[in-house]
């Protein structure tokens, strides 16, 4: 919570020094950096209730779901892409891949046994790497594959060898061929041959160059007009998490929200035993690959996964009944109460 604190306070000064300097106050611009970091702050102290955290990870996954629902049957296309029109593709591929990452964690730990709430899990995934695939997102894509191999590599220890001999080859052969033959494969192949940039390489030169004019503290959060003048002739953003604090609050800015990345995963580091420690970490290494083609300041789903990691140890500690803790500390203090009671009113013998 201090280093949002920080982070909130340096957005502040930075934009009024901006203000002082050049006699404009892109107050708009400033909101649409205030607010985010309000609303984690809520979440912050919003997940330090067991039953509250856990109310947030489903809402999630819950909201993923419908955003599914919505691309299956009220979707748009987009040349070779595809998905919900209710948002940007781009953002709808990190979603899914957030959410078939937390699924996978569960299919792993969960194997071999083979109930109607693992089948569930199981189909459920597949339609969420399914969806990310049509999207055709390339930094979704990738981000996705970073949070797999994190959770599997979190996840080898000896009471999963099962699911590492049986299930996870299967899974990967299954994943390369999907990926392969994906939209997502032939937009990385045209980036890589260079014909598809997605118009990133002419942002990102015009953004360098300002972030030269004004490595510490940044242009403030009105840059997106200047950069817009620079490129695009309206307002725009960076499409990088890392270059948009760069030019917005300069490396104070940057080394600031590495800092809040950083005390997140410390914390997550020490329970990475704990399938949520180990769910929360590969979200968290899907987030910091998609923040290179993307930002994640105004990804709300975003602020709730860092609230939940840094509250981790309350979700270790009530895992996994957090929601019937209270009721079940409340039966054993009433059976309590009641012995008592039956022992102070027996008649002495």
């Amino acid at each position: 919570m201090i280093w949002m604190l920080v982070l909130l306070v340096t957005i502040i000064y930075v934009d009024l020094l901006r203000y002082l300097d050049t006699g404009h106050l892109a107050l708009a611009n400033s909101m649409q950096w205030i607010q985010p970091i309000l609303f984690g702050l809520i979440l912050l102290d919003l997940s330090r209730d067991d039953r509250a955290a856990w109310y947030l990870f489903n809402s999630v996954l819950l909201s993923i779901a419908f955003l599914v629902f919505m691309a299956l049957f009220g979707g748009i296309e987009e040349g070779i892409r595809s998905g919900s029109d209710l948002m940007n593709l781009n953002a709808q591929s990190y979603y899914f891949g957030l959410m078939s990452i937390a699924l996978y964690v569960f299919v792993v730990e969960r194997w071999p046994k083979f109930t109607p709430l693992n089948i569930v899990i199981g189909i459920a995934m597949i339609i969420m790497v399914l969806m990310m695939l049509r999207t055709g997102s390339r930094g979704g894509v990738a981000a996705a594959l970073t949070g797999f191999a994190v959770a599997t590599w979190l996840l080898m220890r000896s009471r999963n060898m099962s699911a590492y001999i049986s299930l996870i080859p299967f899974m990967m052969a299954a994943g390369v061929l999907l990926v392969l033959s994906s939209d997502a494969a032939v937009r990385w192949s045209d980036t890589l041959s260079g014909e598809d940039y997605g118009y990133r390489d002419v942002i990102w030169a015009a953004a360098i160059e300002m972030v030269r004019e004004s490595p510490w503290l940044g242009h403030g959060g009105g840059f997106v007009a200047d950069l817009g003048d620079q490129t695009r002739g309206r307002n725009t953003t960076t499409h990088n998490q890392y270059l948009m604090l760069l030019i917005g609050y300069g490396l104070v800015g940057l080394i600031i929200w590495l800092s809040i990345m950083g005390a997140v995963i410390r914390r997550c580091w020490r329970h990475r035993r704990h399938p949520m420690a180990v769910a929360l970490l590969a979200m968290i290494a899907c987030s910091l690959v998609y923040g290179m083609a993307a930002d994640l300041t105004f990804k709300r789903y975003f602020w709730v996964i860092v609230a939940l990691a840094a509250n981790i140890d309350i979700i270790v500690s009530t895992y996994p009944t957090a929601g019937h803790l209270r009721e079940a500390q409340y039966r054993r203090d009433s059976q309590v109460l009641s012995s008592n009671s039956r022992m102070t009113s027996s008649p002495l013998r």
